[in-house]
């Protein structure tokens, strides 16, 4: 078993279809097929029950899929820390803070920054919008900045560029 197969899978499972999978991961039909076949052979079991119209996920298949998932997800954010991608936002607020003269840089601190900056937002915004206006609790989203959802129809994306770091701040209206 090696990562492209599980790579390979997880996209038939997600799309169910070898097809449209081979298509986003510029690969041959027969190439993902072969490698998903492989795969279902060395577990012995099959993951995905297969008919001339679509592609499911067998009992097994989706307790694999959520494995594979976590798997794949964790190996790309190990490689996104040793390239130091992971790094922007958390180095914009640790500078933030060493100019506020504060000498705690933990997790913790840095996630009590970004609620005191989504106060502040809140605080500025109901100026404007009313008391009435609320802001959640902030989520700090460390992963690929470009590959953020909005939550809600009313979401904004706001890229925050500041000497050689960026990061997005979204902001949802309900």
């Amino acid at each position: 078993m090696d990562l492209k197969q599980l790579e390979y899978f997880r996209h038939v499972a997600e799309l169910g279809s070898f097809a449209e999978a081979a298509r986003r991961l510029r690969l041959s039909p027969a190439k993902v097929t072969r490698a998903v076949a492989r795969l279902e052979d060395q577990l012995g079991l099959a993951l995905l029950n297969r008919t001339s119209r679509s592609v499911r996920l067998t009992e097994r298949g989706a307790l694999y899929l959520d494995s594979c998932k976590q798997i794949l997800a964790e190996i790309e954010g190990a490689e996104r820390r040793v390239r130091g991608e992971d790094a922007t936002p958390r180095g914009m607020l640790t500078v933030l803070l060493m100019r506020m003269q504060e000498t705690d840089t933990s997790d913790e601190n840095i996630k009590d920054l970004v609620g005191e900056v989504a106060n502040t937002i809140s605080g500025n915004a109901r100026r404007d919008f009313g008391k009435s206006f609320v802001i959640s609790v902030p989520v700090v989203i460390a992963h690929d900045s470009d590959k953020v959802t909005t939550p809600h129809p009313r979401s904004f994306v706001i890229p925050i560029n500041w000497r050689t770091h960026s990061a997005k701040l979204v902001v949802c209206l309900e």
